[in-house]
């Protein structure tokens, strides 16, 4: 699935010349989220595993599934695919909490 990650042309340069690549260069590719130094590597984990905590676990637990089907469906039944999950997310309470507390300039309560 490397040519679903990284662009066809960079795909086809790994794929024909088999050289290793470095964390920088996949990072400048989108093969990977970030480049860290080892020393940095567990902070970082925590920092990005306590964002996604701090989200509304509703969201996360529909948006995620949603997200790996739409992305092999065809551009128009992924539209109406994400269309639907969205809309269903905008009726909760989550939703209604997130608006409240940005408004308020508060952190949400889920």
């Amino acid at each position: 699935a490397l040519s679903r990650c990284v662009s066809r042309k960079h795909a086809m340069e790994m794929l024909l010349t088999g050289e290793s690549i470095s964390a920088d260069y996949a990072q400048k590719i989108g093969l990977i989220n970030a480049a860290v130094p080892k020393d940095d590597l567990d902070c970082k984990v925590d920092y990005v595993t306590n964002l996604i905590a701090s989200r509304s676990q509703k969201a996360i637990r529909e948006g995620k599934p949603t997200f790996l089907k739409q992305v092999q469906e065809p551009l128009d039944i992924a539209y109406k695919t994400t269309s639907e999950t969205m809309c269903s997310n905008v009726m909760t309470e989550d939703c209604k909490e997130g608006i409240s507390a940005f408004f308020d300039k508060r952190s949400p309560n889920w």
